[in-house]
C-alpha cells in the first residue's frame, strides 16, 4: 500500500458513512401504467397507505374520493408518487443511520 499523503487524501474521500449498506440511488422506476388525467388546480392527488390512488379538493372542504382501488402494493423501502405522466411511480427512500445512546 502506498503511504504517501495524496494515497491517504484519496482513500478518505473515497470512505463513506453508508458503506456497502447504502441503497442504490437513481432514476425513478414506473411500477404501474395509469394515464390519469388530472386537475391540479381544483385537486390534490396522492396515495393513500393502503395503495389506492385518491384525489381531495384542495379547498379543504369535501371528503377524500378513490380514483384507483388497490393500485399498488407497498414496500416501505421505496417512496411512491403519481409522476407528471399520470402513472405510478417510485424510487428508494434515503436511509438514515440510528444513532446508539
Amino acid at each position: 500500500m502506498n503511504c504517501t499523503p495524496g494515497a491517504a487524501t484519496r482513500l478518505k474521500l473515497s470512505w463513506h458513512p453508508g458503506g456497502p449498506f447504502r441503497r442504490p440511488t437513481g432514476m425513478a422506476e414506473k411500477v404501474k401504467k395509469l394515464n390519469l388525467e388530472r386537475d391540479y388546480k381544483k385537486y390534490l392527488y396522492f396515495i393513500d397507505g393502503e395503495g389506492n390512488v385518491c384525489h381531495k379538493p384542495k379547498s379543504g372542504e369535501g371528503e377524500t374520493q378513490v380514483l384507483v382501488p388497490n393500485a399498488i402494493q407497498r414496500d416501505n423501502h421505496f417512496l411512491y408518487f403519481i409522476d407528471k405522466e399520470g402513472d405510478i411511480s417510485r424510487s428508494p427512500r434515503s436511509v438514515r443511520s440510528r444513532k446508539i445512546a
